[in-house]
């Protein structure tokens, strides 16, 4: 149950990017960068009867993501292994009613939660390098959203440059 799932290290971040989802009855709905699961496998729960699908880069890390939804009874629907800049050309144009992208990201808020060695490892240019990453990924998603969808774009990090600068360059 939910309760389970929270205490399996679900953080309230993740919890509300999936309610910002608006999951309501069926549909179908595309986690995208989506291992290790944890936001997908709640979306299964707090709505049932949406199909699942996802994608993620590794090929391991989709292995744990469907051990993860096995151990809790819940399907998937479709699983990738893509690369997210070109997750258009896995689907048909406009298929999905939401998209959650948990974009790579340079981990700025984790980092200073007390990550020392995310916190050696950022710099601006793997913020530039990584916007660019994160605009070719929402650019594609949003071929795959359905007239009347909500897609969900979130990162860990808490500067412009990977977030609102990242929607203005990739919608705008």
């Amino acid at each position: 149950d939910l309760k389970n799932l929270r205490a399996e290290s679900m953080s309230l971040a993740s919890m509300l990017a999936v309610q910002y989802l608006g999951i309501a009855g069926s549909g179908r709905l595309l986690d995208i960068c989506a291992a290790p699961g944890m936001k997908g496998l709640y979306a299964s729960y707090a709505q049932p009867d949406i199909q699942y699908y996802c994608n993620d880069l590794s090929k391991d890390r989709l292995a744990r993501l469907k051990r993860l939804f096995d151990k809790h009874g819940k399907s998937i629907a479709g699983m990738t292994h893509f690369d997210a800049r070109f997750i258009d050309r896995a689907y048909d144009v406009e298929s999905f009613d939401r998209i959650l992208i948990d974009a790579p990201c340079s981990g700025e808020g984790v980092a200073l939660g007390g990550d020392v060695e995310l916190a050696d490892a950022w710099s601006p240019a793997k913020v530039r390098r990584l916007q660019q990453l994160q605009i070719k990924i929402l650019k594609s998603a949003w071929n795959l959203l359905a007239p009347g969808g909500r897609m969900v774009y979130a990162t860990c990090t808490l500067n412009r440059n990977e977030n609102e600068r990242v929607i203005k360059k990739a919608l705008g």
